[in-house]
Order: structure tokens, then C-alpha cells, then sequence
């Protein structure tokens, strides 16, 4: 019934928590009811022998190396099965995922896409660590998702001008938004890790550029960053998250908050031109 496909790239020790959840009889779901794609993007390909040796039962794939997008449709290319379940190599998929994902699609026949829950592993230490938290729905965030492989195909799967893991995912919403209702099932969980941004410059760099292929594809979205809109965003940054956390992170990772107001000024302003 599903098929998870997982990219990966250099991460190996992540990736082992991920599929040591998936593997035969760690799920609740029947495992002959799902097959695991794993489509390696690393340099290298180093996934190859890690899976061989240790998840035999994956079936492994060699990327594009043309970034998250198209590793995840490389991915979805060899799905055998009708539904296409999507996760992150730094997820940690509850055990009860798959049944919760086949419990909503029988209780809402035709609908065609389900976005899962997100919960963090541990606390945030500094303003530079994220995590992709989905609670109560309304994002579709690429790290845990499920849809029909009809409707994945006849979309073209994610757009794969996107060369980095920003935009890709919310430009996908956009376009299956307008092919039905995008239903969230909270009891489809997965974990995810606090990851700590190492080079906040770097990571907002790629931002831009995203965001710049973005909105040339979605235009109407740039009143989101027209000038009154980042001051509000900074505004609201500021208040919840920058200055109630300023004594707990001791200012730890606050260069991550002014790389974000350079990324959302510079966005503004080429927008403005």
C-alpha cells in the first residue's frame, strides 16, 4: 500500500535512526503493507553500503545530486505501490505512522493528500537551532506527508528548480491545493531532532534564492514581503522569540536572528526594483 521514500545525503547516523523505525516489525503496519526507498544524494554515495549491510530490506537508489527536490522524485520513481509516504533521513517515525496514514485514507475515501505530525526531540538551546514543527496542520512540510501517486504524477512531483531545501515543499502545497482538500492526520507522528544552523549566512543565502524562485512562479505572494509585511514579521520575531529567550539562550546563535532581518530586507528590496 505505501511506498516511504526517504532522501538522504551524508548523513548516515541519522538516517539509521530513521530506518531503524521502519524496519520489519517496528511498525504496527503489516510490513508487507510498505516498501522503503532510500535515494542518496551524498558525495560518494556513502548511504549504499550502510543500507547493504545493515537495512538489506531497503531498496537503494543513487541520486541526482541536483538537491532535495529532485532526490526525493528520483525517490517516488521506483514506488511500487499507490500511496507515496514522505520523510526526512532525520525523522524518527512513530511506530503506529503507517497505520494512522492507512486509518485516514480508509476513513476519508478520494481524498488524495494527508500531512502528518511533527513534534521536536528535546529543547531548542540556541536561536540558531530549528525544527520543522507541524502540530495542528496547514503547511504540508516535505519531512512527513502522504499522496497519491496518480496525483504526484500528474503534478510532476516537487519542482525541481529549487536547488536547496526551501520553497520546494510550500510551492508543492500551492499546486495540490488546487487539486483537492490537503487533510492533516495528527496520530501520523513522526520525531524530529533540534538541528543546529552552523552557518546561519549560509543558510539564508540559499533562502534567497529559493525565495526568488518562488515568487517569479508565484508573484502574487510578494505582497508576503513588501516592506510593511518583514516589519511586522521582525516585529513579531522580536517580541516572541528574540527577547523572552534573550537570559535562557544567553545570546547563544543570535547571529541566526540578524542573518533572518538581512534575508528579509534584502528579499524586500530586490522585490522593489
Amino acid at each position: 500500500m505505501f511506498s516511504i521514500i526517504i532522501p538522504t545525503c551524508n548523513r548516515n547516523n541519522l538516517l539509521g535512526l530513521c530506518l531503524d523505525r521502519l524496519a520489519p516489525g517496528k511498525q504496527t503496519a503489516p510490513e508487507t503493507a510498505y516498501e522503503v526507498i532510500v535515494s542518496d544524494d551524498g558525495q560518494g554515495f556513502p548511504a549504499e553500503s550502510f543500507c547493504r549491510e545493515n537495512y538489506p530490506w531497503v531498496r537503494y537508489v543513487r541520486g541526482l545530486q541536483k538537491g532535495p527536490a529532485a532526490n526525493r522524485n528520483n525517490g517516488a520513481s521506483l514506488a511500487a505501490h499507490s500511496w507515496l509516504v514522505f520523510l526526512d533521513d532525520d525523522c524518527v517515525p512513530d511506530r503506529n505512522l503507517l497505520e494512522q496514514y492507512q486509518k485516514g485514507s480508509l476513513d476519508n475515501p478520494g481524498n488524495l493528500i494527508f500531512e502528518g505530525c511533527i513534534l521536536p526531540i528535546g529543547e531548542k538551546l540556541a536561536y540558531n537551532y530549528e525544527c520543522p514543527v507541524n502540530k495542528e496542520g496547514g503547511v504540508l512540510w516535505s519531512c512527513n506527508m502522504m499522496v497519491d501517486k496518480g496525483l504526484f504524477l500528474r503534478l510532476g512531483g516537487f519542482d525541481e528548480e529549487y536547488p536547496f531545501a526551501s520553497m520546494e515543499d510550500v510551492d508543492f502545497r500551492l499546486r495540490v491545493m488546487k487539486e483537492g482538500k490537503i487533510l492533516f492526520n495528527k496520530g501520523a507522528l513522526v520525531y524530529h531532532p533540534w538541528t543546529k544552523v552552523e552557518s546561519p549566512q549560509v543558510k539564508f543565502e540559499r533562502a534567497y534564492q529559493s525565495h526568488i524562485i518562488f515568487l517569479k512562479k508565484w508573484p502574487r505572494h510578494s505582497v508576503e514581503f513588501g516592506l510593511s509585511s518583514i516589519i511586522r514579521k521582525m516585529v513579531s520575531n522580536l517580541m516572541r522569540e528574540v527577547l523572552p529567550n534573550f537570559i535562557l539562550y544567553k545570546g547563544k546563535g543570535i547571529n541566526y536572528v540578524l542573518s533572518y532581518y538581512h534575508f528579509l530586507f534584502r528579499l524586500t528590496f530586490s522585490l522593489s526594483k
